[in-house]
This record gives C-alpha cells, structure tokens and sequence, in this order.
C-alpha cells in the first residue's frame, strides 16, 4: 500500500514499552500494515521506576528511549525518532 503511496505512514505519537507492552513486536506488526516511520516518546520516568528530584534523574528515562528507538529503526523500511520530554509527577 505505501509503495503506491509515494509518502511516508508516520505515527506522530507513539510509547514503546519493551519492559511491560509489546516492544518491538508491535513496531514490526506496524510495518507489516504499511507504516513506515515512528514518532517514538518517552514514557513518564514513574512508570519506569524513577522519581526524579532533578533535570538528571531522567536521563535513564531518555536513553532507555532512544534504546528501543534504534531497534525500532532496524525494524522499519524508513525509521524511528525519539520525543524526549519531562513529564511531571
């Protein structure tokens, strides 16, 4: 269906949970109906087990993020982004 298309299929807001949702299995069923590029953002730090007290306490946070960002790049025919952001509890 995208080859037709000519354009990117992009999912402009997305959560990647490989500890406790579908990963990147669910990047892979995502291509498999034709999408073709991730807005991938992170998920609040509480939900990951961190309580952040300041700016640097997130940093966990950002790079388990920009982890299954590039996993879920290898498993597109275009590729993934990270949103990176605080959420405050």
């Amino acid at each position: 269906m995208t080859d037709d298309l000519d354009v990117p299929v992009l999912d402009n807001h997305l959560h990647l949970d490989p500890r406790h949702g579908r990963g990147i299995e669910a990047v892979e069923e995502f291509a498999r109906l034709g999408g073709t590029h991730l807005l991938v953002v992170n998920k609040p730090s509480w939900l990951l087990g961190v309580e952040p007290d300041e700016p640097a306490d997130f940093r966990p946070v950002f790079e388990e993020t920009i982890d299954v960002v590039e996993r879920a790049t290898d498993a597109l025919p275009g590729r993934a982004w990270p949103v990176l952001g605080v959420h405050p509890g």
